[in-house]
């Protein structure tokens, strides 16, 4: 196995790069001097001993007192509970003092701030969380896949505590039943200019959370079989309320085109 197949996923972990290289020496040889472990790990001599220290500390390294003094590893399983416990206990400490200083910062300043995101993954992750903090209401917009996979973040029983209206274009009403399960569906005629091939590749997400944060999310090709990923976000007033605005007016629009088509008899589903 490459050295580098095990020291990344120990730095990820919280090791330096220094730390990964002596435990992973430690591990080949089992029980070893500051002399094997310099030749082995590849680490400056002048190192060797504050990185020993360090790997004492955090409970994965044990040593002799003896002439020479010899260190030897804990078993793997052993020490990656140790390292666990270092990792979880640093991020609670962290996350607690973040928090505290989150909360006492005013954010007058950047109260009208829009956020930018790129890239599915952090669209993604973004989209849950937000989903996820709703408190009283929901509005999303967006194709019924989309939606359906969106909304399936929020817990069962968080679910009935919650306004959630889905607005989607008549294409996609093949799903109406599932949606209906979830909330109030709206669905929207498709607009002429915005049908044609090159359009039918663009993916649009909107998201209201308790009118407070506002989300536009956008899909589309820049080259053949390419596709860039852009969203913007804000809890600013401005932003919150255009698309607090917009959101109510294609409510109240796709309300009046479901009466007019169910009054002419025709079939949505």
């Amino acid at each position: 196995m490459a050295e580098k197949e095990i020291i990344e996923p120990l730095t990820k972990l919280g090791l330096t790069m220094y730390e990964a290289r002596i435990f992973t020496a430690l591990t080949t040889m089992k029980n070893a001097t500051v002399r094997e472990i310099y030749h082995k790990a590849k680490v400056p001599r002048s190192a060797v001993y504050g990185v020993l220290e360090k790997l004492q500390e955090k409970d994965m390294v044990e040593v002799a007192k003896s002439k020479p003094t010899i260190f030897r590893a804990l078993p793997p399983a052993q020490a990656m509970k140790k390292l666990e416990l270092v990792f979880y206990t640093a991020k609670k400490q962290a996350t607690k003092m973040l928090e505290q200083i989150y909360g006492s910062v005013s954010s007058t300043a950047i109260e009208e701030a829009v956020w930018i995101l790129k890239g599915k993954k952090n669209i993604d992750d973004k989209i849950n969380a937000l989903i996820a903090s709703a408190k009283k209401e929901v509005i999303i917009s967006g194709s019924s896949k989309d939606v359906l996979k969106q909304l399936n973040i929020l817990k069962p029983n968080k679910r009935k505590k919650i306004k959630i209206q889905i607005i989607t274009m008549e294409e996609d009403s093949n799903d109406a039943e599932i949606l209906e399960k979830w909330g109030e569906v709206i669905f929207l005629p498709e607009m002429k200019e915005f049908s044609g091939e090159e359009y039918k590749k663009w993916k649009m997400t909107m998201l209201l959370i308790d009118r407070k944060v506002a989300f536009y999310g956008v899909s589309y090709p820049v080259s053949r079989d390419v596709f860039e990923e852009t969203a913007f976000w804000s809890d600013g007033h401005a932003y919150v309320s255009y698309v607090d605005i917009s959101f109510r007016q294609m409510i109240k629009f796709g309300k009046k085109y479901v009466t007019k088509k169910k009054r002419e008899g025709a079939c949505l589903i």
